[in-house]
């Protein structure tokens, strides 16, 4: 079975930030605390992540649940 396309596309800063739904500069923190590594940087320097990467950081972050009484 040959590997799925999306799995191996590469994401700028700005296009994590609006998958993991937060600002680019809160990307930009998980990688300089090592929360979230670069696979490789482009010519200019900036940080490329690989989609299965983010997808499974994003899959592996708790899930917000309101409790008894709160509002949704």
């Amino acid at each position: 079975m040959p590997p799925d396309p999306l799995q191996q596309l590469l994401l700028k800063t700005n296009q994590v930030a609006r998958l993991l739904s937060m600002d680019p500069s809160s990307v930009r923190r998980l990688v300089r605390r090592g929360v979230l590594k670069p696979c490789d940087r482009s010519r200019g320097g900036h940080a490329l992540f690989k989609y299965a990467d983010i997808q499974a950081y994003r899959q592996a972050l708790p899930v917000w649940t309101p409790a008894e009484g709160e509002p949704r």
